[in-house]
């Protein structure tokens, strides 16, 4: 059986090694004691239906942005992937986005600047408020 991830922190000692009493508050995280653990989904899977049903294997289309992790799985983040082999350009966004370099080389420009990329390299993107201003890229999977 798998285990699932997580980051809820779990604190078993109520005092420290040094005799400080520790907060039941901060033994739980603030949600109790009764329902801390209920986050985890306790079925036992075996692995061929634990990969069916969680095992995400996108395939990127290339000159495109790929969806890896969408709304369908959560709403507090997004990553796209994009494998570049001709220039493209991106459309504005008003949110912030991070750019990694995970393979390849290349470079992006937005207007004002450009910047090359090799790989490992990566860059915060802020928000541009929905301007026109778009992104150039090319040459690197992201």
């Amino acid at each position: 059986m798998a285990s699932l991830p997580t980051d809820l922190m779990v604190v078993p000692e109520r005092i420290t090694p040094s005799g400080r009493v520790i907060a039941e508050g901060r033994l739980h995280g603030g949600l109790g004691f009764e329902r801390m653990f209920d986050c985890f989904v306790y079925e036992g899977f075996d692995e061929d239906t634990l990969r069916r049903r969680f095992h995400r294997r996108p395939k990127a289309v290339e000159n495109a942005l790929f969806p890896v992790i969408d709304r369908s799985l959560t709403d507090k983040f997004r990553m796209n992937e994009l494998i570049a082999s001709r220039p493209l350009t991106l459309p504005p966004s008003d949110s912030p986005a991070v750019a990694v370099a995970i393979d390849g080389s290349g470079s992006m420009a937005d207007g004002m600047e450009a910047w090359k990329f090799a790989r490992g390299m990566g860059c915060f993107c802020p928000p541009d408020g929905g301007k026109s201003v778009s992104a150039q890229i090319h040459g690197f999977g992201c």
